[in-house]
């Protein structure tokens, strides 16, 4: 979530900036995957491999309203663009308030927290001046401890992937009741917000297209996260299971020693996992025209090890973490969801407590690595 703080203090700037996040650790990746990046394009950790956290705030920081509206302007049509400022509401040369209508105007569906040591702001006023409900905006009273921060932008967030979501959903839904011109992808996040495959189904005229009769995985992928029923990421099977069904697919290869992963054993819920492949998979064949490159292995740390690797156009590094936001697309124009990168990260992360990164270069390509446990063979 990348936020705007603009404050003219230097003390209150210097908490603002506690926010961004660490990494939270290093993935040690596994020797003998092809080199695709030079060692001095690498920015840190072996092999260039960044995490994926599972949040992060993105901060850019100024003490003055005019530089700070100017760098606002100049993100307004990125993809990186600001979803958050933070606006002091006593400022030299202008007013948080003031700020606020200037970015409202480029950005409307900014979320807004002002910070302010005085008592004497209307919440009815700044409500009727800005346009804006009284629940999309927020205070922060000086003086105050990071935590206070931090809590106020956790609920910001939450409350922007929630919206973000919603309106996916509410979109699905609209082309589900207009012939069911779909994907199982679009099916998947729609049922899901939805929270019930019943209400779908009357909603859409209480048929069940041919969509949904041949998607059996994809509705038990759905039954699955509704439930939040995990008892299945304890589950074991063979690697090969996972990999089979992408063999022989169309620009996609698979690298593997036979032999090694013969015996090898996952521990996971195979249809998740199956679910968050297809997605890489997916996602860098829509980026590539080139072969994607599906390898895996056993690292050094007996965990099964996977890399999806494409010769695509790369994303740059500052979009690491936000490829995997419900709703994020590098490219306004593209005709995906923005859905695909945060189911993975949302099974990959959350249901099974793996590790996830990734590496790219600009006009070489993208890898994106993840590992699970493994059992020897019975």
């Amino acid at each position: 979530m990348r936020i705007l703080f603009l404050d003219d203090q230097p003390e209150i700037l210097d908490i603002f900036r506690m926010v961004d996040n660490p990494a939270l650790f290093n993935p040690k990746s596994r020797p003998g995957v092809e080199d695709l990046f030079a060692p001095d394009q690498s920015t840190g950790g072996d092999e260039g491999f960044t995490p994926v956290m599972d949040i992060e705030f993105k901060g850019s920081y100024f003490p003055g309203a005019k530089d700070a509206v100017t760098e606002f302007r100049k993100m307004a049509g990125s993809p990186a663009r600001y979803q958050v400022a933070v606006l002091d509401m006593q400022l030299p040369e202008s007013s948080g308030l003031e700020v606020a209508q200037e970015l409202l105007a480029l950005h409307p569906e900014l979320s807004l927290m002002f910070v302010t040591a005085y008592s004497d702001w209307s919440i009815h006023d700044i409500s009727r001046t800005l346009g804006m409900e009284q629940n999309q905006f927020m205070f922060l009273k000086k003086p105050f401890e990071l935590q206070e921060l931090l809590q106020n932008l956790l609920y910001i967030r939450e409350k922007i992937k929630r919206e973000l979501w919603e309106r996916e959903a509410l979109r699905n839904l609209v082309n589900f009741t207009r012939g069911y011109k779909v994907d199982s992808l679009n099916l998947f996040n729609t049922i899901m917000e939805l929270k019930t495959l019943d209400l779908a189904k009357t909603l859409a005229g209480k048929r069940i297209p041919d969509l949904i009769q041949k998607n059996e995985k994809v509705l038990e992928l759905v039954e699955m996260i509704l439930t939040h029923d995990t008892s299945r990421v304890k589950n074991t099977f063979p690697i090969v299971d996972l990999l089979k069904d992408f063999q022989g697919r169309e620009r996609v290869a698979l690298e593997y020693d036979p032999t090694e992963c013969h015996d090898l054993v996952l521990v996971g819920d195979r249809n998740l996992l199956h679910f968050a492949l297809r997605c890489l998979i997916n996602n860098g064949l829509d980026f590539s025209n080139g072969t994607v490159t599906v390898s895996a292995s056993r690292n050094a740390q007996g965990r099964a090890e996977f890399v999806v690797l494409d010769r695509g156009i790369g994303i740059k590094r500052e979009y690491f973490n936000e490829i995997f936001e419900p709703g994020f697309k590098l490219s306004q124009r593209s005709p995906k969801a923005g859905y695909g990168l945060s189911l993975v990260k949302r099974i990959l992360l959350n249901f099974h407590k793996t590790e996830l990164s990734i590496r790219s270069t600009m006009g070489e390509g993208t890898a994106i690595k993840f590992t699970l446990p493994c059992v020897p063979a019975a």
